[in-house]
């Protein structure tokens, strides 16, 4: 069985890349880990990331580029490419 979303793709396929994903971040340094979930979880801009760590923005953004680049070593550059889409 497959399942489909209204514009025809799999709904599933975007369930295990996002599980997968979060499994991932899990295991970054607990800075990096804070500032994916404000940032892409939350949808928190930079601004209001920094501001709720208690960084400044180049901090945060420092910390997003690390957890990006351990995570595409994890990953992958293709599971990360499709994330990219996967995000709201």
């Amino acid at each position: 069985m497959r399942l489909f979303s209204s514009d025809g793709s799999d709904v599933l396929e975007d369930v295990v890349t996002t599980r997968l994903a979060l499994a991932a971040a899990r295991r970054q340094p607990r800075r990096q880990r804070e500032a994916i979930e404000l940032r892409y979880l939350a949808d928190f801009s930079e601004d209001d990331t920094a501001a709720a760590l208690g960084l400044s923005n180049g901090a945060v953004k420092s910390h997003l580029h690390r957890a990006a680049k351990s995570l595409r070593l994890v990953l992958g550059n293709d599971l990360m490419e499709e994330l990219n889409d996967v995000r709201p």
